[in-house]
């Protein structure tokens, strides 16, 4: 994929700014303030329709405008050339546009703009609490696998009405029929499952990755490595079959829990990576 032009209206400092890109590297210079840092944000926005700097849309709007507008062209290795526009308008939400035509979804756009962001703020990886790192690898995969995004999304619907139904019942102070529960326990386990398969793929194939670029690194002697943390300890190559057992035997085990707490209580949301270096743990470390 090469961006060749970019458009920002009412986007962060940029009230209205066209930049051309040549077609390998390109480098963005001027003084603190100028809004180089929002236009990389503004290229995350296209690919992935979120921010890499922000938690939430309105940060990204320039003050007292009422929408804001990023559009990218883009010469692309499936289309000839793609006309991707996003438009956000506060409590109307956002809407991406290719070629003209709007997209069902959000969701669609992700994957076929694929994006690496390097910053600062990547520190957080190996240093902040265990959410930050479950996210790299939602943003890794879903860009990827298409499915693996269309998964994660149906698990999140369906751990939030599993959630509702053990707080129902957990009100009540009685535990929820099996058979209420059992379908959203059973789609849980199955998208969950999936997830997991997904991940240890990765991990498996992006470990080696990670020991060769610090072979590539003559002052540096440790020797990296990374810990899957989840719901049951599983080679690389486990089958989804077996990892949907193992999910199934340790959701019964915690049932009881889970009905004193009214959440859920296992599942890939709670997954965590463990970076470590010569068996050190990085975070700590």
């Amino acid at each position: 994929m090469i961006l060749r032009t970019l458009r920002l209206q009412s986007f962060r400092a940029h009230a209205e700014t066209e930049l051309a890109f040549a077609p390998k590297v390109n480098l963005l210079y001027g003084p603190n303030g100028a809004g180089k840092t929002n236009v990389l944000e503004a290229i995350h926005y296209l690919c992935l329709t979120k921010s890499f700097a922000a938690t939430r849309d309105t940060y990204a709007l320039r003050k007292d405008s009422p929408y804001f507008q990023v559009e990218g062209i883009i010469d692309s290795t499936r289309r000839a050339e793609l006309n991707v526009r996003l438009v956000y308008v506060p409590n109307e939400g956002k809407k991406v546009f290719v070629n003209g035509a709007p997209l069902d979804r959000l969701a669609d756009i992700v994957g076929q703009l694929p994006v690496v962001v390097f910053s600062p703020e990547d520190h957080a990886l190996t240093a902040a609490g265990p959410s930050e790192r479950p996210r790299f690898l939602n943003n890794i995969l879903s860009q990827a696998h298409p499915v693996y995004l269309d998964d994660l999304m149906k698990y999140r619907r369906a751990r939030r009405q599993r959630n509702e139904l053990l707080k129902q019942y957990q009100k009540r102070k009685a535990p929820p029929p099996d058979e209420v529960l059992a379908p959203w326990t059973e789609e849980l386990v199955a998208l969950g499952s999936r997830i997991i398969t997904r991940r240890l793929r990765f991990l498996d194939t992006f470990t080696d990755y990670l020991r060769q670029a610090y072979e590539r690194i003559d002052e540096v002697a440790e020797e990296p490595s990374i810990e899957y943390d989840t719901i049951a300890e599983f080679a690389p190559d486990a089958s989804t079959e077996a990892i949907a057992d193992a999910f199934r035997d340790e959701l019964e085990r915690t049932k009881h829990r889970e009905r004193d707490r009214g959440r859920t209580l296992l599942g890939p949301q709670r997954d965590e990576l463990i970076f470590r270096l010569n068996d050190l743990e990085v975070r700590r470390y």
